[in-house]
């Protein structure tokens, strides 16, 4: 048995608003395996992961593109008074996970 931790960070930068999403990501897990190494497999894990977003900016679909100049094209989170990508927030995912290579 042995307890894995996983943190990520994204930063992506829209080339054509210049506005900036960043995201980061902490997931915490136990893991039960078939030996002592650590690389024997298969192996169960149970997980906790935390994620926060921050996104200026997303698609907009709104439409077609028949009636829709930007439809399909990156634009700020507030464009034309919408609401695109997914603002400020977090949330909190639980999980299960296998894994068995050969």
């Amino acid at each position: 048995m042995s307890t894995v931790m996983e943190i990520g960070y994204d930063n992506v930068e829209s080339q054509r608003t210049g506005d900036k999403n960043n995201q980061y990501k902490i997931t915490l897990a136990q893991q039960w395996q078939a030996g002592d190494s650590i690389w024997s497999r298969p192996a169960i894990r149970v997980f906790a992961t935390y994620a926060k977003w921050d996104e200026k900016w997303g698609y907009d679909y709104t439409g077609s593109s028949s009636t829709n100049p930007y439809y399909g094209k990156a634009v700020s989170a507030d464009f034309n008074g919408g609401s695109f990508g997914r603002g400020d927030s977090d949330e909190w995912t639980f999980g299960a996970q296998m894994e068995i290579w050969w």
